[in-house]
């Protein structure tokens, strides 16, 4: 698994027997088991929603498109033009804005 062979792992087991005593081995072998468990079943869990997320990336394009909206929604009702006006016309300018100027080469008529 880590690349040890049984040499290695008997000697790892005798100084842990030697350091954590034959009473307590028992327990810290269960702890590192159980740990051991769980590290596994997160990396199950990411590598599943990795693939899944992957699976939904490449089948998009297989997907049917999503329809837009129907324009007739009570949500939509501020984005359309009030009753009776012309969709053509252009829009008002805003109230704060400065009027107007003539153009430089236009006469302009001075009152007397």
């Amino acid at each position: 698994m880590f690349g040890l062979g049984t040499w290695e792992i008997i000697l790892i087991l005798v100084v842990a027997l030697i350091f954590i005593g034959p009473d307590k081995l028992p327990q810290v072998a269960r702890s590192i088991g159980k740990g051991m468990r769980q590290v596994r079943s997160a990396m199950s869990q990411v590598d599943h929603q990795v693939r899944k997320a992957a699976d939904d990336f490449v089948n998009a394009d297989e997907r049917p498109p999503v329809a837009p909206a129907p324009a007739d929604d009570e949500d939509h009702q501020i984005l359309r033009a009030p009753a009776g006006s012309p969709k053509d016309a252009p829009p008002e300018p805003p109230r704060n804005a400065p009027p107007e100027l003539p153009d430089a080469g236009a006469e302009v008529a001075v009152g007397e």
